[in-house]
């Protein structure tokens, strides 16, 4: 498809094929197109035939937002081979009330890992590259030589703060599909999971630092949700702390 569309598709890879984690490889990807928007889809999830129309829509008629993002489907019944029984049901996590722009820094304190209410999953990202520039695209610092679980949630914060407003879409963009072999399946309620929050509030901090935030209810909003992985506990501790 490459070689038929040059003009609009082009296919670009890390030297020596080289699997230098999400991080890198979006950068990369944003770092070799030319449109307003940006957008991405993993290998392995799926976009709804409408998600494209209606977020660039939403971004035309609010041009304060930065980022627009939905609720994702969390799709299991993909896998025909597993029995019924011993599949997850498909559900959608809450996201912030949608329809609706955010301003800095209310989705930080009120979303995962920090609030209650979920994370969206960055294939059903649409950015403005002007949002996506300045915030210096996705934190390298995740990858796969470090911890990479929460490379999202480090995005999403350094959106969040960045004085950009963000916005709910009201309707399912993307299916993202669980499997047994994803990081966040095998990590999921297991000390991998501690060590990846452990990675990211550690970040977080240093980042909240680096930035000269002054916000006092985003550190407030961070200290409550996080200061156990500032200390040297071992991770069955942090678990029992944050259940």
């Amino acid at each position: 498809y490459a070689e038929r569309f040059p003009t609009k598709i082009r296919c670009v890879e890390h030297a020596g094929h080289a699997n230098l984690g999400v991080t890198r490889t979006r950068n990369l990807g944003a770092s070799m197109s030319r449109g307003e928007y940006l957008a991405f889809l993993d290998s392995d999830d799926v976009w709804m035939p409408h998600k494209l129309e209606d977020q660039v829509g939403l971004m035309r008629k609010h041009p304060e937002v930065g980022l627009v993002c939905a609720p994702s489907k969390y799709w299991f019944d993909w896998d025909q081979d597993l029995p019924p029984d011993s599949r997850p049901r498909n559900y959608i996590p809450a996201l912030a009330p949608s329809g609706q722009a955010y301003a800095s820094p209310f989705l930080l304190i009120h979303t995962y890992p920090i609030g209650e209410w979920g994370a969206p999953c960055p294939s059903s990202f649409l950015l403005r590259r002007s949002a996506f520039e300045k915030v210096g695209g996705f934190a390298e610092e995740f990858n796969p030589g470090t911890r990479q679980l929460c490379e999202d949630s480090a995005f999403l914060a350094k959106i969040y703060l960045s004085g950009a407003k963000v916005m709910i879409s009201k309707t399912c963009s993307d299916y993202y599909r669980g499997h047994a072999t994803s990081i966040w399946y095998q990590a999921k309620g297991q000390k991998g999971e501690e060590l990846e929050l452990k990675f990211y509030f550690q970040w977080l901090r240093r980042f909240l630092l680096a930035s000269k935030c002054q916000d006092k209810s985003v550190w407030r909003a961070t200290r409550r949700a996080g200061w156990m992985y500032w200390w040297p506990l071992p991770h069955h501790v942090t678990l029992m702390i944050r259940r």
